[in-house]
């Protein structure tokens, strides 16, 4: 399998970059463009500050995802909301954020609601894993 990732980048053996053609209008418009460039089943989208992925997680999550109806997602919740940026996402899904953006929405957590979705169930290790760091100084904490 390769990874698609979006951002500035080279390709590698493993990974091929998408270049955001609309910068920097934020991830809700990336995903549109990454989601009309990938042809696969589900797209695995990752925000940039989770240091502490583990990839025995993210298989185990996955490992379930051939269980959903075909016009649901799977996200992580957050508190009330969902974790927008860990979460597997369906190329089915394009049509509707296409037309969510074409009327100005620019909001994950006010699209979403209007598709279905599966919560990627979480434990300890899997909340210590989506620990977010945005500075340096963060790890001081950790």
């Amino acid at each position: 399998d390769r990874s698609f990732l979006t951002g500035a980048g080279r390709d590698q053996p493993l990974y091929h970059w998408l270049p955001e053609t609309m910068p920097p209008q934020g991830p809700l418009v990336a995903l549109s463009q990454g989601l009309g460039k990938i042809s696969a089943d589900w797209v695995l989208v990752l925000a940039c500050d989770l240091p502490l992925l583990d990839g025995e997680i993210l298989n185990q999550w996955r490992s379930q995802l051939p269980n959903l109806p075909l016009d649901t997602l799977a996200l992580v919740p957050h508190h009330n909301y969902w974790h927008p940026l860990c979460g597997f996402y369906r190329p089915q899904a394009l049509p509707s954020l296409e037309k969510f953006l074409s009327q100005g929405g620019k909001s994950f957590q006010a699209w979403l609601p209007s598709l279905p979705a599966q919560k990627i169930p979480l434990g300890t290790a899997e909340i210590r894993m989506l620990w977010n760091c945005n500075y340096p100084t963060d790890f001081n904490f950790q």
